[in-house]
C-alpha cells in the first residue's frame, strides 16, 4: 500500500473531524479555491495525499471543488501539520477574525441537550427518591448509594473541569462577566451542550468575519 492510500484509508476519519472546522473548511475554499461568493458552509468529502475534496454552499448554490495539497503528503503523520498549516495562512490571507468578540447566549441542539437533562433528571430522582419507589429499586439494583456517590463525583469532576474551560472560552472571546458567567453556570449544570454551542457560535462568527473581507 502507498503512502498516499494510507492517508486515502483514513478520509473518514478525517472527514468526520474536520466536519467540527467549519470555519476552516469555509476558509480552505475561500483562499485556496479563489472563491469570491457567500460561502456560508463547506464540508469535506474526501482527503488523500494529493488533494481534498470539500462541497459548499456559495450564494445559496451547493458547489464541489478539487484542492491540491502541495506539496503531496507522504505520511499520514503529516496531515495534521499541514492542515494546520493551510489553516493559518488561509486565516492570514482572508484576514479572519480568529478570536470574534461573542456577546449573545443562545441553548444547545435539543438532539444535545436533551439526553444530558433526561440522565441527570433520572441520577437526581434515582438518588432522593423514597422507598418504596421505582427510584429507590433503581438506587438498589445499581449498588445502592454508594455507587450514586461514586457518579456525582464523575459528574461534579466532569463539570468542574468543563466549566473551566468555559471560562477560558468566554475570556478569549470577551464575552463580559454577566454574559460569561451565564455561559460557566449552563456548562455547570448541563455539561459539554453548552460549551458545543458556544464554539459553533464562535465558528460562525469567524466566517461572518471573512465575509466581510
Amino acid at each position: 500500500m502507498s503512502q498516499d492510500d494510507v492517508v486515502a484509508s483514513r478520509s473518514g476519519f478525517l472527514c468526520q473531524y474536520m466536519s467540527h472546522h467549519q470555519d476552516t473548511l469555509v476558509a480552505y475554499v475561500k483562499y485556496f479555491g479563489e472563491r469570491k461568493g457567500n460561502v456560508t458552509s463547506a464540508r469535506m468529502t474526501a482527503i488523500d495525499g494529493k488533494s481534498m475534496s470539500l462541497e459548499f454552499v456559495e450564494d445559496g448554490t451547493t458547489q464541489t471543488i478539487r484542492l491540491l495539497i502541495e506539496p503531496p503528503l507522504e505520511i499520514y503523520d503529516e496531515v495534521k501539520p499541514r492542515l494546520i498549516a493551510m489553516r493559518e495562512e488561509a486565516l492570514e490571507g482572508l484576514g479572519m477574525d480568529a478570536q470574534p468578540v461573542i456577546k449573545e447566549y443562545r441553548l444547545p441542539d435539543a438532539r444535545l441537550a436533551l439526553p444530558v437533562v433526561g440522565l441527570l433528571s433520572l441520577l437526581i430522582y434515582t438518588t432522593f427518591a423514597a422507598s418504596p419507589s421505582i427510584g429507590a429499586q433503581i438506587r438498589s439494583a445499581v449498588g445502592g448509594m454508594p455507587t450514586l456517590k461514586a457518579i456525582w463525583g464523575f459528574v461534579f469532576v466532569t463539570h468542574l473541569g468543563e466549566s473551566v474551560y468555559m471560562a477560558g472560552l468566554c475570556k478569549r472571546h470577551k464575552t463580559g462577566v454577566p454574559l460569561g458567567s451565564l455561559w460557566v453556570l449552563s456548562v455547570a449544570a448541563c455539561g459539554f451542550p453548552f460549551w458545543i454551542k458556544f464554539r459553533q457560535i464562535v465558528q460562525q462568527a469567524r466566517i461572518a468575519s471573512i465575509k466581510k473581507t
